[in-house]
């Protein structure tokens, strides 16, 4: 979606976010492809046109852009809102409710960047803020798409040194209880978030938002038994701090703990930073739920091993949770 990003840093990268949660590119304008080319917008602008492009250069240059920002995420935005309302006082009529409508979108994402109704928002801003970008082009002679990228910061690379060690192959093989036929191995997922997991070998791989194995279909185990693995932000990516993240048992990683059952693990993981949680509740369509989450603050997002035990599998909890322990975000740093 790179014409989100060129029309609107930050609504672009919430759209994004959007995207990966279900949205798809239709939401782009159509005359989005044809921006370079496109006739120059005749607006009547009331006031001093040189103030309006220069407030409207300030403002490209404090949009938090690209997927990479720093941590203070909410800071940020602050800085970007206050650039968006000094352009509002220069902007024409046409353009002006669309710059408050933006303002005001960027402040209640600083204070809550989950609340419900974000990405609607962030799609609905982004055809009125696509002509204030073409204004900013044509008639200020603002070259957007550089200021888009100033803020930038590299990711973490990929990591491509990593094995699993047999000791943790083993560990997830010593969980198996005897008369269940399941070995395990290490398998690299491919895509922008890529994980060397550690799967059960022969197990049917399903690709749809992270990567899902299961039993083959002439298994003995329940049709609820999976496990997956993949990465999430829950509100907007970006490198901050996750705690709040992984504190949130409404929707964070560990929103089961929120129900009625019990925990059988809760323990922290280092290097990266982690935490592994066992839950059981026998009224659930999975009575045992295993998860384990892996985060830093230099990436854009954590990452989540699931698995899910259908009733009478509950015995394999000891074997996923060592096999989510030993699997690896290839891309989260480590010390």
């Amino acid at each position: 979606m790179p014409m989100f990003k060129r029309s609107l840093g930050l609504v672009a990268s919430l759209v994004m976010v959007a995207a990966a949660c279900g949205g798809t590119d239709d939401a782009t304008p159509t005359t989005a492809a044809n921006a370079s080319t496109a006739a120059p917008i005749s607006i009547d602008v009331a006031g001093n046109p040189a103030a309006y492009c220069a407030a409207l250069q300030s403002m490209f240059e404090s949009q938090p852009a690209g997927t990479f920002t720093s941590n203070q995420v909410d800071s940020e935005f602050i800085v970007y809102a206050e650039a968006i309302e000094a352009a509002m006082q220069h902007a024409p009529s046409d353009q002006a409710d669309a710059l408050r409508n933006l303002a005001e979108f960027v402040r209640d994402t600083a204070v809550d960047p989950t609340a419900e109704g974000t990405a609607e928002r962030a799609f609905a801003l982004v055809g009125a803020m696509f002509a204030i970008n073409t204004h900013a082009e044509q008639e200020c002679g603002i070259d957007v798409e550089a200021l888009a990228s100033t803020n930038t910061v590299e990711a973490p690379p990929i990591r491509t040194d990593v094995e699993i060690d047999a000791g943790s192959i083993d560990a997830a093989n010593a969980g198996v209880p005897a008369g269940i036929d399941i070995s395990f191995e290490s398998v690299a997922t491919a895509g922008e978030y890529p994980v060397l997991a550690v799967v059960p070998v022969g197990w049917d791989m399903e690709e749809f938002f992270g990567f899902t194995f299961e039993p083959p279909e002439d298994s003995d185990l329940g049709f609820f038994t999976e496990i997956r693995f993949g990465d999430g932000c829950d509100g907007i990516c970006a490198p901050k701090d996750w705690t709040v993240i992984m504190d949130d048992l409404e929707s964070g990683p560990f929103s089961m703990l929120s129900g009625k059952g019990t925990v059988l693990v809760d323990e922290t993981l280092t290097n990266p930073t982690g935490r592994l949680v066992v839950y059981e509740d026998p009224d659930a369509f999975s009575p045992i739920v295993v998860v384990a989450a892996r985060w830093s603050e230099a990436a854009d997002r954590y990452f989540k091993c699931e698995a899910n035990l259908d009733d009478g599998d509950e015995a394999l909890w000891v074997a996923m949770a060592a096999a989510c322990e030993a699997s690896v975000p290839l891309w989260i740093p480590v010390d």
